[in-house]
């Protein structure tokens, strides 16, 4: 069985916040839910979060990041069809995955007047920073993936089978502290989705050759939706450096289960100005690991 709300208690997204609002702002995609805080001309972190989430999703990793870098730009957005951003339209048979990297995310980072930024990315909106980065190597700087994927394994199908057949049973939007208009139809969409890529054997592996940016690659070891042999093979294919981590204990939510570690974890890999301190504190944290 799928552990949906397995794991330690942590604190959930956006419980001490400070940011409350979010904008919807006009893009050559379409309408997207967005928030933006920290300082305007900073370096950018953009959080990208996982199919059932929204800006809040990752809100903490991004607080905690501009807390010690108040330099930063913080940009924090809902997918399509998450939170109040309208569902894609006809997108002409283009996988949903492909669209949000190529069209969606370019169309928002121009918009906000972002020529580079660095990521942070869960699940399948980590495989969106991971594409994005593949086809846009000018604008990807760092980047830090938790539980991506980049095809659909026996692992990947034999999860994607159990999932409840509504977002109620599921639990994930709460699990996400995710709020959406329209709930069922967007877990809908993303369950079929997923089905559509375990029936297709889907694979990103070829497109993500091209991924030259700097690689943190996060998993628990005990996730229920993804498996260590997607770390391993999104290493095998990227042409850019890579550091892995496997979280004992873990599951699919390390940053809501242990936020403490994957702040770190987080923090060391995007640093580029304290870069011997940034070093000191991923040894700390992948030995803590």
């Amino acid at each position: 069985m799928l552990d949906f709300n397995g794991g330690q208690t942590g604190s959930m997204p956006g419980e001490q916040s400070a940011v409350s609002n979010s904008q919807m702002i006009e893009t050559a995609a379409g309408l997207l839910e967005v928030v933006s805080f920290g300082r305007e001309n900073g370096r950018p972190l953009v959080l990208v979060s996982h199919g059932m989430g929204n800006w809040e999703s990752l809100l903490e990793i991004g607080q905690h990041v501009l807390a010690n870098d108040p330099a930063r730009r913080i940009i924090a957005w809902s997918r399509p069809g998450r939170g109040r951003s309208p569902a894609a339209g006809n997108i002409d048979n283009m996988d949903p995955l492909i669209h949000e990297a190529g069209i969606v995310l370019p169309a928002l980072l121009t918009t906000l007047g972002i020529s580079t930024a660095d990521f942070v990315g869960h699940s399948d909106g980590a495989t969106v920073a991971l594409i994005f980065a593949a086809l846009f190597p000018e604008r990807a700087g760092r980047i830090a993936a938790i539980a991506p994927y980049a095809f659909a394994d026996a692992h990947f199908e034999a999860a994607t089978a159990e999932l409840p057949a509504t977002e109620r049973e599921s639990g994930l939007s709460d699990r996400l502290g995710a709020h959406h208009d329209t709930p069922q139809a967007l877990y809908v969409a993303w369950t079929d989705h997923r089905r559509s890529h375990a029936m297709q054997h889907w694979s990103a592996l070829d497109l993500l050759a091209g991924v030259a940016a700097p690689l943190l690659l996060i998993q628990g070891m005990e996730d229920a939706f993804s498996s260590p042999v997607q770390l391993s093979a999104i290493a095998d294919v990227v042409s850019g450096p890579v550091k892995w981590v496997m979280l004992h204990g873990e599951g699919h939510f390390p940053q809501h289960d242990n936020p403490e570690q994957i702040f770190q974890l987080v923090e060391a890999h995007i640093d580029t100005v304290r870069s011997a301190a940034s070093r000191r504190a991923m040894r700390h944290a992948i030995a803590a690991a």
